[in-house]
C-alpha cells in the first residue's frame, strides 16, 4: 500500500462524526434552498455576461499569490514563490477530503517540514497563517458591519450549538491529563515548543513579517471581495466593495459553523444568507453564491489536483 499523502486508511469514529455533521450541513442547506425558485435563479444565470464572469475568474485566481506571500513571511525558511502558490492552489483540492482549516494546516505542515522545519516550527508557521487569516476575516467584518445592520445576526442566530464551548474545554482537558502522564510525550512537546517558540519570536520581532503576513491576509480578502463585485456586475446586481466585503467574510464564517467537504453546500448557504439580509432578491442570491463559489473554488479546484501532482513529484509534501 502506497504511502505519504495519498496512502489509504480505515475509517475512523472522527469520520462517522464528519459525515453526520455534513449531513446535518445538507440538511441545513436543503431546508433553505427548499424556499427558493430554483427555475427563476437557472433563468438569470444563462443570462450573465460572460465577460464579466471571465474577468472575475482571473482576478480570483491572484488570491493565490497573496497567500503564498503570507506563507514565506510566516516561516523562517527561505521558501521558493512557486512552489508557495502551488501549496495554495493544491489546499483548494485537499479541502473535499480534509475539510476547513484541518486541511490547510496539513498539507502546509507536511510542505514545510519537506522544506526542513521541525515540525513544531512548522505547526506554528501554520498557526500563524491561521490567525492571520480569521484576522483579515475580522476587519474585513468589523469595517463592513455598518453596511450588514442587525439583519446579520438575526439570521445567523442560533447556528452555534450551546454546549460547544464546554466540548472543546473537556478535549482540551483529556488531552492536558494525557500529556501529563506521559513522560515521553512531555518530553516531545518540549522539544516541539522550543522550536515553535524560536520560530515565533523572530517573526514577531521583524515589523517587515508582521506587514507581509496581515496586509498579505487582507489582500487576500479584498480579492475575494473584488471576485464577488465582478460577479455580481455579471449579473446586473449592484454591490458596493463593502457590502461585498460583509458578503464574503461573513458568509466565510457562517461556512464555517456548518462544516463540509470543501464548503460545498455551506459555503452557498453562508453567502446566500447575507445576500439575501443585504436584500437581494433570493434567486438573484442563489446565482450569484453558485457562481460566485464556481469562480473561486469549484474551477480552481482543477487545478488544485494538478498542483498536488506536481508538488508530490517534486517531492515538496
Amino acid at each position: 500500500m502506497r504511502q505519504g499523502l495519498f496512502a489509504m486508511r480505515r475509517a475512523r469514529w472522527f469520520d462517522l462524526v464528519l459525515l453526520l455533521l455534513l449531513l446535518g450541513t445538507a440538511w441545513v442547506v436543503s431546508t433553505r434552498l427548499g424556499r427558493l425558485d430554483l427555475g427563476e435563479a437557472w433563468e438569470q444565470i444563462k443570462q450573465a455576461s460572460l465577460a464579466w464572469l471571465v474577468v472575475a475568474f482571473v482576478v480570483a485566481q491572484s488570491v493565490f499569490a497573496t497567500q503564498a506571500m503570507v506563507l514565506r513571511a510566516a516561516t523562517t525558511l527561505h521558501i521558493r514563490r512557486l512552489p508557495a502558490m502551488l501549496l495554495q492552489v493544491a489546499m483548494k483540492a485537499i479541502s473535499y477530503t480534509l475539510p476547513g482549516a484541518s486541511g490547510r494546516i496539513t498539507l502546509d505542515m507536511r510542505f514545510l517540514t519537506k522544506a526542513g522545519a521541525a515540525p513544531g516550527a512548522a505547526a506554528t508557521t501554520a498557526g500563524v497563517e491561521e490567525a492571520a487569516r480569521g484576522m483579515a476575516r475580522l476587519i474585513g467584518l468589523v469595517v463592513s458591519l455598518p453596511v450588514v445592520g442587525v439583519a446579520l445576526g438575526t439570521a445567523a442566530k442560533g447556528v452555534i450549538p450551546g454546549r460547544t464551548a464546554l466540548i472543546i474545554v473537556t478535549v482540551v482537558a483529556i488531552g492536558v491529563g494525557i500529556a501529563l502522564t506521559s513522560q515521553q510525550l512531555r518530553r516531545w512537546l518540549a522539544r516541539q515548543w522550543a522550536a515553535a517558540r524560536h520560530t515565533l519570536n523572530l517573526i514577531v520581532s521583524q515589523s517587515h513579517r508582521r506587514l507581509r503576513i496581515i496586509g498579505g491576509s487582507l489582500a487576500g480578502e479584498i480579492v475575494y471581495a473584488t471576485t464577488l463585485l465582478l460577479v455580481a456586475h455579471a449579473y446586473g446586481i449592484s454591490l458596493g466593495l463593502l457590502e461585498a466585503l460583509a458578503v464574503t467574510t461573513a458568509g466565510a464564517l457562517i461556512a464555517s459553523l456548518l462544516p463540509a467537504p470543501a464548503g460545498v453546500g455551506s459555503g452557498e448557504a453562508g453567502l446566500i444568507t447575507v445576500l439575501v439580509a443585504l436584500d437581494v432578491p433570493a434567486h438573484s442570491a442563489l446565482a450569484l453564491a453558485v457562481t460566485y463559489r464556481i469562480v473561486t473554488q469549484y474551477l480552481p479546484s482543477l487545478g488544485g489536483a494538478a498542483a498536488l501532482l506536481w508538488l508530490r513529484r517534486h517531492d515538496q509534501i
